[in-house]
């Protein structure tokens, strides 16, 4: 018989409602969490050990959790996980078919690190180290004209010549952003 994390875990871990309604109770869950580290290398190595994540279990056993990321500006981080990875082409299929399930009901546009976010966008992020033995993917909460974290693209560049230039973020929007030399331009 398979074992049963959603039975194994404390009540508080199991989930049962409808997925459109997860991410806003990891969030209120997340925000309640009361400060545990000492310091902010003890905050930084729970970061690195993933131990800051608040989580759930769902009936058939993927685990979603949610950690606020105050070194990334406060955004959020969400992590889709199962205990074991797709052995095969069709298991890795399927697992990319349940991803996507959940962020549709989350609401979520994964993007590339390339493309600009608009809306409720969020950045693939790779492989990460800790989920190297299990299917696991993680996204990270993306602002207006972020590729990824604090990373723009020079809008001037990309429209005028094609080129994907990136920048470092600002918070004026994807239309915003400029390189160097463009920003040297708009001031002279």
């Amino acid at each position: 018989m398979a074992d049963n994390l959603f039975e194994r875990v404390d009540e508080r871990h199991r989930w049962t409602q409808p997925l459109e309604r997860l991410l806003g109770e990891l969030r209120r869950r997340a925000f309640r969490v009361p400060p545990r580290f000492e310091s902010p290398k003890a905050e930084a190595e729970a970061r690195a050990k993933d131990r800051d994540f608040v989580w759930v279990v769902l009936p058939r056993g993927a685990v979603v959790g949610l950690r606020i990321r105050a070194d990334l500006s406060m955004r959020d981080e969400i992590r889709i996980a199962r205990a074991t990875a797709p052995e095969d082409d069709k298991g890795r299929k399927a697992w990319e078919r349940e991803v996507g399930v959940f962020l549709e009901k989350f609401g979520i546009t994964p993007l590339d690190g390339e493309t600009p976010a608009e809306g409720n966008a969020w950045w693939r992020q790779p492989a990460h180290p800790n989920d190297k033995d299990s299917a696991a993917v993680r996204l990270l909460e993306l602002r207006e004209g972020e590729i990824r974290p604090d990373v723009g693209i020079c809008h001037e560049c990309l429209t005028t010549t094609g080129e994907m230039r990136e920048v470092r973020w600002n918070h004026v929007g994807a239309e915003g952003q400029r390189c160097d030399e463009h920003k040297a331009r708009r001031t002279a």
